[in-house]
């Protein structure tokens, strides 16, 4: 297993240049005179930005097919193995922290016909019973327990998030025949087998 990645550095220079006039004896500056970030095209030294895109952003369709590719993970080391354990068993502390507090917001969802009946989406807000609702609690148990940092990541816990409410998803909201799965439970350490895929980095405080 290899891993690969890059830094990416960028140094500006910036101030005014002194040049001294000939035959005056006065100094004559030359250079930008806006404030860093001011975005002026027109000046030398001033940021340049791209703009606004021409075109729609591009997603991708959802009917569309998903590739997905197995690699085989070589774990004779025993030191390699010992982390893999260790990755894993802190997924499972989280996984299963986060099917407990789905759980427990679901039975509290449905305990309360007359906010039901009143405006559920707002109900399911205050019980953080979202995706964004779910992603925040999984950050926030990555956060009380240091010991997890060691193995995983911001961004693995989304994604272990996102997972959990998928289930949860499935329960709250038929589909089209008007069918709901059942009621979110706990797993099992023996079925936990596969850790969400890493995407985009989550070291910027969003959650």
């Amino acid at each position: 297993m290899t891993v690969t990645g890059w830094t990416r550095g960028a140094s500006e220079a910036g101030g005014a240049r002194r040049t001294s006039a000939s035959g005056s004896g006065s100094d004559t500056r030359t250079g930008s005179n806006t404030a860093p970030g001011s975005g002026s095209r027109s000046e030398p030294g001033g940021r340049r930005f791209r703009g606004k895109n021409k075109k729609p952003a591009w997603r991708r369709d959802p009917d569309q097919p998903v590739s997905v590719i197995r690699l085989a993970l070589c774990a004779d080391d025993p030191a390699v193995r010992a982390r893999l354990e260790q990755l894993f068993s802190a997924s499972w502390s989280l996984k299963r922290a986060l099917q407990r507090d789905a759980r427990d917001r679901v039975d509290a969802y449905w305990a309360a016909p007359h906010r039901r009946a009143a405006d559920a989406k707002a109900w399911r807000e205050r019980l953080g019973l979202s995706r964004a609702g779910l992603e925040r609690a999984g950050s926030a148990h990555l956060d009380a327990a240091g010991h997890l940092k060691h193995h995983l990541t911001k961004a693995l816990a989304l994604h272990q998030a996102d997972e959990v409410w998928a289930g949860v998803e499935r329960h709250l909201f038929g589909d089209t025949n008007g069918k709901r799965a059942g009621r979110p439970r706990v797993g099992s350490w023996w079925t936990h087998t596969r850790i969400p895929g890493r995407a985009r980095s989550h070291t910027t405080a969003r959650k």
